[in-house]
């Protein structure tokens, strides 16, 4: 976001989410966001990783994890409303700000 806010920039491209998303978006315009990006490159996805060896060792606190991660999915999907103060705190972001990116 910061490169975008200088006058004489060769950056061409960046992705962002967020704020860094929010503050880019005042010195230039998305190339493709929203239904139109989703209808070229598909659905987006985070992926949660660990180490093999981390998973053989820990198994308990993967599932844990997992679980928590499901259930907050599930509990976002049914009605995402009452979570976003929270996501917008852990962003750095305002509630509504906040919306407005998730719904793009």
């Amino acid at each position: 976001a910061a490169a975008f806010a200088q006058p004489n920039t060769d950056l061409a491209m960046a992705c962002g989410w967020g704020g860094s998303l929010r503050a880019m978006k005042q010195h230039g315009s998305p190339i493709i966001e929203g239904a139109e990006k989703e209808a070229v490159v598909g659905k987006v996805f985070d992926v949660t990783s660990v180490p093999t060896s981390f998973a053989e060792e820990n198994p308990e606190v993967l599932t844990k994890f997992l679980k928590v991660t499901a259930d907050m999915n599930a509990k976002y999907a049914a009605d995402s409303a009452p979570m976003m103060e929270s996501i917008a705190k852990a962003a750095g972001m305002d509630a509504e700000g906040t919306t407005a990116v998730i719904g793009t």
